[in-house]
């Protein structure tokens, strides 16, 4: 059941990806750091200022009788709104889970919003005509809408499905051992909810019969309520109802009706789902068939949550026992190595540690942050990517660029050259920068089927035969970079980048070969993706001359072809007569 649960979840992802939607803030956590420094004070501070004196003018005025009730009742919402906004402030350890992009904190600061100002900006007799102009005002950074809640919301029914986070942890906000802000009842229900509306009806009944755990049925009051738990009630019994459970259904028909004894429709309700008369039942999604790579990929992503500290991968079922660390020389540079750790032989599949320094990482990021957009990166689509922002850089948009271009050139020893010119050729594509938000992901692919050169300036002669992925932070909670036919999980650490081979060194292609990127549950999960291709042009790139050539294979090849060449290369012959013409000159110029 849970990978059915799984199938449903996911499923519900990729429908959301078809929708257009403005809801972008909790898309990336630069957009969510930006909402985290929006101050609301000031702003607020003067329309209270603004409605103050109005509500003196309107004193002296004559038929203001009616108006000034509201302009008063106005004013005592707003000045307790202004009291909790400096509670806020002073709430540490809320702004410290904002800062680490921890879900449920993110929910609570959106639900938040949404309560206390977004609503009330459409009801312009109680708060005003200018309620929304004024507080929005010189903003510096951006809010939330509906959508956003609608994401963040699906966002941790996702992450809590994946890694089967413990329903009880959530609701006392701690994710992945990390505390953020509690969920209420009214949040739980509230996620319920958005799940139902995605057909997701055996994962809403979690998160529902969670939020009415801790009520006592026998003893609650109304004025106890937080939410509608009449609702709550009668929504599990429309979710019994469609999983066929009649018996359950009632019951809970039934308990909801002793809290609403006067509600009609809810009595009406209840009779047709006992007579089973004009029933629609709940939609649910289609889970009766589970594709076996999508239990491979939650498998391993849950691994990832055993990862700690310097064990930052896992091979489940080693088939080969070669795996071994390695220095590898540097191509171009003399004396300089890379420390590699070689996890997986054919497909090939390398970490490099330490790749890039913290300080270049640092700049990639400021680099590029305030540049990337909610759009579908070349060679991918919406049924691959969700919740991410990104974009493309080339060579010569940034120094820092540039050097982590060649880097990646260095490491594989190809050319990674870009063309500046349609009569030039490229050999590599732009560098890929990609800012995850909570529960941002990539589905497992294989980046041979992706025809990424087609997207710059046309090139039709290359095809991506290797992939450097280089993670510049270090993710608390998931985001992890998983192989699903080779059982490899790779957790994601500053600086360090993960190397493999779309194609051998023959000219095959690796079909198994296909990576996604786990869900992010807490943290910022921001990545560097660098593509390189395989062209007829590229004269240092050597083939393999069977079928089942490997890339240590080829390395042994460059590296046999240059001490070869050095060998070959003539020695230095010294003419003496020559040195000693030299050397009188040089005498008789001393006695000048």
């Amino acid at each position: 059941m849970a990978f059915i649960r799984s199938f449903s979840f996911m499923c519900a992802t990729l429908m959301a990806l078809v929708t257009v939607s403005s809801a972008f803030l909790v898309s990336s956590s630069y957009s969510v750091r930006n909402f985290s420094r929006v101050d609301l004070a000031p702003n607020l501070r003067t329309f209270i200022d603004h409605e103050e004196i109005r509500l003196k003018v309107l004193k002296g005025l004559n038929d203001t009788e009616t108006e000034i009730p509201l302009v008063e009742q106005r004013l005592a919402t707003f000045k307790a709104m202004e009291k909790s906004l400096e509670v806020n402030k002073t709430n540490t350890a809320f702004q410290k889970s904002m800062k680490s992009n921890h879900p449920t904190s993110i929910f609570n600061a959106v639900r938040n919003y949404m309560s206390e100002f977004s609503n009330r900006y459409d009801n312009r007799t109680l708060y005003g005509d200018r309620f929304r102009e004024f507080i929005t005002k010189d903003l510096t950074g951006p809010v939330p809408d509906h959508q956003d809640l609608h994401r963040v919301g699906m966002a941790l029914s996702v992450i809590e499905n994946v890694y089967n986070f413990n329903m009880e942890e959530l609701h006392k906000g701690i994710v992945g051992g990390h505390q953020g802000e509690p969920l209420s009842c009214a949040d739980m229900y509230d996620i319920a909810l958005t799940m139902i509306s995605d057909g997701l009806l055996a994962g809403a009944s979690q998160w529902m019969e969670a939020a009415l755990h801790d009520m006592d049925m026998d003893n609650l009051k109304r004025e106890d309520m937080t939410f509608d738990v009449s609702s709550a009630l009668s929504m599990l019994a429309r979710v019994a109802f469609a999983k066929d459970d009649k018996d359950k259904c009632l019951k809970l028909y039934e308990k909801a009706i002793e809290l609403e004894p006067e509600d009609e429709d809810l009595y009406k309700e209840y009779v047709s789902h006992r007579f089973g008369r004009e029933v629609n039942k709940l939609d649910e999604l289609d889970v009766d068939s589970v594709e076996e790579w999508r239990k491979s990929f939650f498998r391993l992503c849950r691994v990832s949550l055993t990862l700690e500290g310097d064990n930052v991968y896992e091979v489940g079922n080693k088939t080969n026992q070669r795996l071994h660390c390695r220095y590898k020389p540097s191509a171009w540079t003399p004396y300089a190595v890379y420390r590699e750790e070689i996890v997986s032989v054919s497909p090939f599949i390398s970490i490099i540690y330490n790749f890039i320094s913290d300080a270049q990482a640092d700049e990639v990021i400021n680099k590029t942050q305030d540049k990337l957009d909610h759009f579908v990166l070349p060679g991918n689509d919406r049924v691959t990517l969700w919740q991410f922002k990104g974009d493309l850089f080339k060579d010569q948009d940034y120094p820092v660029i540039a050097n982590v271009s060649w880097k990646v050139g260095d490491v594989a020893h190809m050319n990674v050259k870009q063309k500046t010119k349609k009569t030039q050729v490229s050999f590599g594509e732009p560098i890929h920068v990609m800012d995850y938000g909570i529960s941002g992901l990539a589905l497992p692919h294989a980046e041979f089927k992706k025809e990424y050169h087609t997207a710059y300036m046309n090139i039709d002669n290359g095809k991506r035969f290797a992939t450097m992925t280089v993670p510049l932070a270090d993710v608390a909670v998931g985001g992890a970079i998983v192989f699903i036919n080779q059982n490899v999980t790779i957790a994601p650490k500053k600086g360090m980048g993960i190397l493999y081979y779309s194609w051998t060194p023959a000219g095959m292609q690796e079909n198994d070969l296909y990576v996604g990127t786990c869900p992010l549950a807490v943290g910022e999960n921001i990545v560097l993706e660098k593509g390189l291709w395989w062209t007829i042009y590229d004269t240092t790139n050597y083939c393999g001359k069977k079928k089942h050539s490997n890339h240590l294979a080829r390395e042994r090849i460059i590296a046999n072809h240059k001490a070869l060449v050095a060998a070959q290369k003539p020695k230095l012959k010294l003419n003496e007569e020559y040195l000693k013409k030299e050397v009188a000159k040089a005498k008789a110029a001393l006695k000048t």
